[in-house]
Formats: structure tokens, sequence, C-alpha cells
């Protein structure tokens, strides 16, 4: 083989990498992208499931269906919600002197 049939084969070569290259980096961004979305999508089903349970919560307080270890779980949401009140209330205070 010539020089330049080296040279030739070498650039299809090259041609052919920097083609692939692109290719990739193209899936690579549509993959990042949809990785994004998902993830947005994941984070949302989070808090429709943290909204579900919740509700679920409250329905069974309703209905008086609770067992001891649920009016324990439903007081340590309570008291939770009741510090974070608190504490907004603190900064509320302190950031109007």
């Amino acid at each position: 083989m010539s020089p330049l049939e080296q040279i030739k084969a070498l650039q299809d070569k090259l041609q052919l990498v920097s083609k692939k290259y692109q290719s990739l980096a193209k899936d690579n961004e549509r993959l990042e992208q949809q990785a994004l979305l998902l993830g947005q999508q994941n984070q949302q089903y989070r808090q429709q499931l943290e909204s579900l349970q919740q509700k679920n919560t409250i329905l069974k307080a309703a209905k008086s269906e609770w067992s001891e270890a649920d009016k324990k779980e439903f007081e340590k949401k309570v008291n939770q919600y009741v510090r974070e009140i608190d504490k907004v209330i603190e900064a509320i205070k302190l950031q109007n002197g």
C-alpha cells in the first residue's frame, strides 16, 4: 500500500470516527435530557405519593381506625409540623425585629 493510499485510508477512518462521535454526542445529549425529565417526573410522583399518604392518614383519623403504631406515627408528624411552624414564626419575628 502506497503512502497516499495509507493517508486516504486514515482519512476515511478519521471521518468514520468523527461521524460516530457526533452521533454518540447527540445520543448522549438526548439521554441527558431524558434523564432530567425522568428525574422531574420522579419528583412529582414522590410529591403525589406523600400527598396521598397524608390524605390516607387523615381518612384513617376520620374513621377512627387507628392502631397504636398509627397513632404514634400521627403524633410524630403533628409534632414535627408544629416544630417547623414554630421555626417559621421565630424567623418571622427575627425579621420584623
